[in-house]
């Protein structure tokens, strides 16, 4: 409940673990009592999940020239570039910090900690390297007005990977991607407690693997041409509920895969760039079965038996697209500074 909004126009923003953030716009007017209601969607998967001591880049790509990277990419695309080992390097790092300090009326202070790890091993002759990272975080829960529930859930995470790259020349390589990302996110009240067991819970857990192949082979000057195959595989526990309902266990699991040939050439002051892609994706959700003791067998005072709803399936989703692009158009030119 908000209260006590000065009038004029505000935006709302309402957001809950593992659903997508929404935002409405509301005009306040004195002495008028507004009711706002939203519908929040699931977020399977957010960026928020990568650790950024696993990124090297990140390009963001305006325009129509997104378009190559997939039909429904005409307005832009972020595209996340994990590390290569390029160097033999080692890496470590330590961050925390503290929620609620200052704060009249709150519980206690919240800490908030992360430890990072990143290593590079290359061959003497610079063909081959290898990249190991991981990184783990515990944010604690934030009550900020003592009344047991958490503005700011807690939240564990952990997440290891590699990259592996070999160079069979000068003008051609190998790379290979995996990572792991475990995390749980537990919203609520009574936090000691089983998730059923509380008044309000909004917990999720996400378990990804992922793993990227690539070949790259150059040809002429500067034209390249590019083989890859890409997989991903989520599993997605939840429960969203409130006053100790045992039905509301949910489980996602998506597996979504790309595979695809890319060849970009250039041609004078050109460029021509073609490009095939095959995209695939299974999505299975399911609410959980649970004892139903509202619908038990009872005489004389005692339980006979408590019948048992089985899983629900809520979705079940597969796809699979053939994707032929291609673009051209002049090279930009450099631009001289002075």
């Amino acid at each position: 409940m908000l209260v006590n909004l000065p009038v004029g126009t505000h935006i709302i923003k309402a957001q809950a673990a593992g659903f997508k953030p929404v935002e409405t716009e509301v005009t306040i007017t004195a002495g008028v009592t507004k009711e706002i209601n939203f519908t929040l969607e699931e977020d399977i998967f957010g960026l928020e999940l990568i650790p950024s001591n696993m990124i090297e880049k990140v390009e963001i790509i305006l325009g129509g020239g997104s378009a190559l990277y997939g039909s429904n990419a005409i307005a832009g695309i972020v595209n996340v570039i994990l590390m290569e080992p390029v160097n033999s390097t080692y890496e470590a790092g330590f961050n925390t910090g503290l929620t609620g300090i200052g704060l009249k009326g709150s519980g206690k202070v919240a800490s908030d900690y992360s430890v990072n790890l990143n290593t590079s091993v290359i061959s003497s002759d610079s063909k081959t390297g290898i990249s190991l990272y991981g990184f783990t975080r515990e944010r604690k829960m934030f009550d900020a007005n003592g009344d047991d529930y958490s503005e700011i859930s807690p939240m564990d995470n952990t997440t290891i990977g590699t990259t592996f790259s070999h160079k069979f020349g000068m003008r051609n390589k190998v790379s290979v991607d995996f990572f792991n990302i475990n995390e749980e996110r537990n919203g609520g009240n009574k936090q000691e407690y089983p998730l059923h067991e509380r008044d309000v819970s909004a917990t999720v857990k996400h378990n990804i693997k992922t793993g990227a192949v690539t070949y790259e082979q150059y040809f002429r000057d500067y034209d390249l041409l590019s083989v890859y195959f890409s997989a991903q595989n989520l599993v997605r526990d939840s429960y969203y509920g409130a006053k100790q309902s045992l039905n509301d266990y949910g489980r996602s699991k998506d597996l979504t895969y790309n595979t695809g040939i890319q060849y970009k050439m250039f041609l004078g002051n050109s460029s021509f760039i073609a490009r095939f892609e095959q995209t695939g994706s299974s999505l299975e959700d399911k609410k959980l079965g649970y004892p139903d003791y509202d619908n038990a067998i009872i005489i004389n005072d005692s339980i006979i038996s408590v019948p048992h709803t089985e899983n629900i399936l809520v979705s079940d989703q597969s796809s699979c697209n053939l994707i032929r692009s291609s673009k051209s158009g002049p090279l930009r030119p450099l631009q001289k500074k002075g």
